[in-house]
C-alpha cells in the first residue's frame, strides 16, 4: 500500500498538467491563506521536479520508487531481525514483574532469551536492575539489520543524492530541508552546532 501510496503522490506531482492549473491561478485578490496554499504547492511541484523535461520526470519517478522501495525494505530487515541476549538466572531479571519473567522460562542451554522484539525490550529496559544485561540488549537492538542494511543504506544514499541533483539541489540534506523551516541545511547545521 506505502508503495502505491507513493507512486501515486509522485504522480501528482509531476503531473504538468496539475502545475499549470495551479500555476494559472490569479490568487492576487485572494485571502493570505489561499495565497500560502498556492504557493506553497507550486514550491513543492517544482522542488518534485515538475519543472524538468520529461526524460528528467521519468528518471525522478524512477528514483522514487525505488527510494520508497528501499525505505521499506530497510525496515523490514530491522523488524525481521530479531536478536537476542541470554540471562543466566531469573535472579538477574530484578525490576522486571513476575509474570513477566514467568513467561521467559530458561531454554534447554538453560539461558533465559530476552529478544529485541518490543514486548520484551521495552519492559527490560525500563524495569531490569542490571545496568550490563540493558546495555547488552541495547546493543543488539541498534545493531539489527547489521549488516544486511549496510548495502541498503549505501543505495539510498546514493539514490537520493541522484535525486537532489535532478532536482536542483547539490546534495539531499538541503533537498530534505527545502520545504521546513530551516530552508537549507546549512542553516539546519548552525542551528545544531550553537
Amino acid at each position: 500500500c506505502q508503495l502505491r501510496f507513493e507512486a501515486l503522490q509522485t504522480d501528482i506531482e509531476l503531473s504538468v498538467e496539475l502545475f499549470r492549473g495551479f500555476a494559472a491561478l490569479d490568487v492576487g485578490d485572494e485571502p493570505a491563506e489561499t495565497r500560502f496554499f498556492v504557493n506553497k504547492r507550486l514550491r513543492d511541484f517544482r522542488l518534485a521536479g515538475v519543472d524538468r523535461d520529461a526524460a528528467t520526470r521519468a528518471r525522478i519517478k524512477a528514483l522514487n520508487d525505488e527510494i520508497v522501495a528501499l525505505g521499506i525494505e530497510f525496515g523490514r530487515n530491522i523488524v525481521d531481525d530479531v536478536r537476542s541476549i541470554g540471562v543466566e538466572s531469573a535472579a538477574a531479571l530484578a525490576g522486571l514483574p513476575a509474570d513477566w519473567i514467568a513467561a521467559r522460562p530458561p531454554g534447554d542451554d538453560g539461558l533465559i532469551r530476552v529478544t529485541t522484539d518490543y514486548p520484551d525490550y521495552i519492559p527490560f529496559m525500563r524495569y531490569a536492575e542490571d545496568d550490563s544485561l540493558r546495555e547488552a540488549l541495547y546493543r543488539e537492538f541498534d545493531n539489527r539489520a547489521y549488516p544486511a542494511n549496510e548495502a541498503v543504506l549505501e543505495s539510498l544514499l546514493a539514490k537520493r543524492y541522484e535525486l537532489a541533483r535532478l532536482t536542483g539541489f547539490d546534495h539531499w540534506a538541503d533537498r530534505a530541508t527545502a520545504d521546513k523551516m530551516t530552508g537549507s541545511a546549512a542553516v539546519a547545521r548552525a542551528f545544531i552546532d550553537e
